[in-house]
């Protein structure tokens, strides 16, 4: 500040060196998606994971009263109320990539590792939704989408901030990047 009361303008580095970063966040996110998308499209390996896991869970609550099924390549849950088809979507890859993919792109150790147990993380709550879904539909009796599309929808919502969250608290290099972007782009 000058003797005279009139501040000096701040130099910004503006949002010109955030936008160079961008492709390589990107490039992350695309790779870790579509790679994953491929795999499962020629072996379904983690929809039929994802699946085989749910139905392992919800078996000793539900017992026989549902089964599990792959009719040309399609994976499903028979119940009683219900079949529910699994699709890629189950696994959660698309939050996967959408999350780790700025954790990656920092190039800090730290991050990356974390970004590691966030992907389990995310995958493991997938796994517990789906469970939820069936569960609620089969055992309570309630709507389909109601549970699918309202209840979980919100489920999944509220993990992600938190687990979003937590890659602010764990990941510094990231927290740094989006608190200087912040102040670029509120101009705080």
């Amino acid at each position: 500040q000058a003797e005279d009361g009139i501040r000096d303008v701040e130099r910004s580095r503006g949002l010109g060196d955030v936008y160079k970063r961008q492709p390589l966040t990107i490039s992350i996110m695309v790779l870790i998606y579509f790679l994953l998308k491929i795999v499962d499209d020629l072996t379904h390996m983690l929809t039929y994971t994802t699946a085989v896991l749910t139905y392992k869970m919800l078996k000793p609550t539900l017992g026989e009263t549902i089964g599990f099924k792959v009719h040309n390549s399609e994976i499903f849950i028979e119940g009683i109320r219900n079949s529910y088809y699994f699709t890629f979507a189950c696994t959660g890859f698309q939050s996967i990539a959408i999350i780790t993919a700025p954790m990656i792109a920092t190039q800090d150790k730290s991050c990356i590792r974390n970004a590691t147990y966030v992907a389990a993380l995310i995958y493991v709550l997938n796994v517990i939704r789906s469970f939820l879904i069936v569960f609620f539909v089969e055992r309570l009796g309630w709507d389909y989408y109601i549970v699918h599309s309202v209840i979980m929808k919100i489920f999944s919502i509220i993990a992600l901030i938190a687990i979003f969250y937590y890659v602010l608290v764990t990941c510094k290099a990231l927290a740094m990047e989006f608190t200087r972007i912040s102040r670029i782009i509120f101009r705080s």
